[in-house]
């Protein structure tokens, strides 16, 4: 089902069955703005593995967020300086120029889209950490833990203008 479709559906129903009251209101309001920052919220999914990158961009997109795929860290900056992202998820490591080093282009060059590096590989943490100290990485996450651990990241994200 169109998760737009969806979410009106759900909403519509639960103004339907509810009582007049302001609590209701509220909670309904409230769901409808969680649901009109999420269709704005701008996501970049970069892996080498184009079957990755493809999967994450499609599943977040089913989550109602506008998701794009990269296949390498040249791709991911052709991608960011059309799409604008507000998040980037990128897989540490890259052939050529790798996720840390595209993280540092980030922070130049895209200040406010948020940076979250995903690995299976342990020996990249401890340079993963040092970009989250310097301020170039918002987050990282074991790929073992990367979709629950990435919705909860990504709702924290609010769109800036």
């Amino acid at each position: 089902m169109n998760p737009q479709f969806r979410d009106f559906a759900i909403t519509s129903t639960i103004s339907a069955f509810a009582e007049d009251g302001p609590k209701w209101n509220q909670t309904v309001l409230a769901y409808q703005q969680y649901v009109a920052r999420l269709m704005l919220t701008r996501v970049l999914v970069v892996d080498s593995e184009k079957t990755v990158a493809d999967a994450g961009a499609m599943l977040l997109g089913a989550r109602g967020y506008k998701a794009r795929a990269a296949y390498s860290a040249e791709h991911a900056i052709a991608e960011a300086k059309e799409f604008h992202p507000h998040a980037l998820i990128a897989d540490a490591v890259l052939p050529g120029e790798d996720g840390i080093q595209l993280a540092a282009w980030f922070a130049e060059n895209i200040p406010n889209c948020k940076v979250v590096l995903i690995s299976f590989n342990p020996s990249v943490r401890l340079r993963v950490e040092e970009s989250v100290r310097s301020g170039q990485v918002h987050a990282f996450i074991s790929k073992r833990e990367a979709l629950p651990g990435l919705l909860a990241i990504l709702a924290t994200i609010t769109p800036e203008k």
